[in-house]
Order: structure tokens, then sequence, then C-alpha cells
């Protein structure tokens, strides 16, 4: 039995700030994007040496609404901050972390893990608020870590005022997860810290550790009701969805 560190990494206001391209961008000092990568990195080594395990293993998934390629490219076109896929599976090999490819596109259309990331035809809905995303990270965890004890921390700049952080909150406060899983839902905001002098990182969500027997497989039903189908987005085509709600 292990301790396990997963991070669900946003990436658009988020994670980008890790990478190669926020560094060519106009809009900020090389200063701005060093000294926000600082708060983030810092953030994941406390983070992982608090795990206590002399060889700690830490997992990276898709915390992005870039649940597909569809959302990948019109992303990646508009905010000009890259590719999220190879740069989060860059960022964790460079860290000898795993990089875990489940998409919210590989569920929808009943394909193995990471077939979304090198299919671009797979598409699904845009989950706005990422219940979907997050219960899907949640089911491939309590199956691949059944006997470890996992340590979740979703990180999301939530800006705007989506409200994704409250509304996890609630979902999570009233659902069944495995109880050897505790999430963590963490607002990391760098463009906040640097343009409006708000704090990098607020933690003042209090953790939340499941209540379900961990020895208790996930029926397909038990699946579904993890999250209430009222609560979700609604599928369709991904083609469909308002440009104007990809940006988070």
């Amino acid at each position: 039995m292990a301790n396990i560190t997963v991070f669900s990494l946003d990436y658009d206001g988020c994670g980008e700030v890790l990478f190669p391209e926020m560094l060519h961008t106009n809009e900020f000092t090389i200063q701005d994007v060093t000294e926000s990568r600082k708060h983030l990195k810092n953030f994941f080594q406390e983070k992982i040496k608090a795990s206590g395990e002399e060889k700690p293993q830490v997992e990276l998934y898709v915390g992005s609404n870039r649940q597909s390629q569809h959302f990948n490219r019109i992303n990646k076109l508009n905010n000009k901050n890259g590719d999220c896929f190879s740069n989060y599976a860059k960022y964790a090999e460079d860290n000898n972390w795993t990089f875990k490819p489940l998409l919210l596109a590989d569920v929808r259309n009943n394909q193995a893990t990471g077939s979304a990331i090198s299919n671009p035809g797979l598409e699904c809905e845009f989950d706005k608020l990422k219940i979907e995303t997050l219960k899907y990270q949640i089911k491939d965890i309590a199956k691949n870590h059944p006997n470890d004890t996992i340590d979740l921390y979703f990180l999301d700049d939530d800006a705007s005022g989506h409200g994704i952080l409250s509304a996890l909150e609630k979902k999570l406060k009233k659902v069944k997860f495995p109880s050897n899983i505790t999430v963590h839902l963490v607002k990391y905001d760098w463009f906040g810290g640097v343009v409006e002098k708000k704090p990098f990182i607020d933690e003042s969500i209090a953790p939340i550790k499941g209540t379900r027997n961990v020895n208790a497989a996930f029926s397909p039903a038990q699946t579904q009701g993890l999250f209430s189908k009222s609560e979700t987005m609604e599928r369709g085509p991904a083609a469909e969805q308002s440009p104007q709600c990809v940006i988070l």
C-alpha cells in the first residue's frame, strides 16, 4: 500500500504557465511567468513531500476543458499557449511522473484511455463545470489503486466567476466515492496573481474524503450514480459548443 499523489491540472490560465509558449507572449514579462511558475512548482513539491514516500508516485491528469482534440485545437489557436496533451506528457516524463491520458472523449466513445489524443474524430460535450471530467478521473483512480491511499489535487484558475470549484465541492459532498481517495479542490490563478495581485494559490476549500467502501467495485449503475444526471452537461456534438465557453 502506497501513498500516491495525483494532480488533475487545468491548462488555460493555469498549467499553461509551465511551458515555453508563455515566455513568448507580449502580455507578460519573463519575470512574471517565472514567478508564477515558482508558486505552482513549489505547490507540487510540497504536496509530493507530504506523501511521505521515499520514492513518490505521482500521476498527472488533464483537468482542462480540453477533453478532446477538438477543444484542444480551438483553445490552442485562440490562446496561443500550446498543446495541452503533449506539454503535460512531456512535463510528467521530465519529472518522473506518470501522465494519465484519460479524456472525456474516450469515455463518450467507449474507447480505450488515450485514444482521443491520437484520434481527432473522437468528440464529447463541453464539460463547463468539469463534473463529468472529475467523475471519470476518480473512477479511473479507484480502479487503478484500490489498495493505495490517494490525495487528488484538482487545480483550476476558476476564472470569470464560473464557479467550477464551488460546483465540484457541492457535488463531492453529496456523492459517495472510495474512502481511500481524498480530493483537494485548489484555485491556482497565475493571471490573477500577476495582474490583480491576488494570491496565486487558494486552498480555502477543505479536503473532501470519500466515504464509500474501497473494496466495493464500481458497477455501471454506481458509476452513473456517482454524479447525478441532472447536474451534468448535456451531450452534444463538440462542434456545436459556443466558442465563448472554450476559454476558462
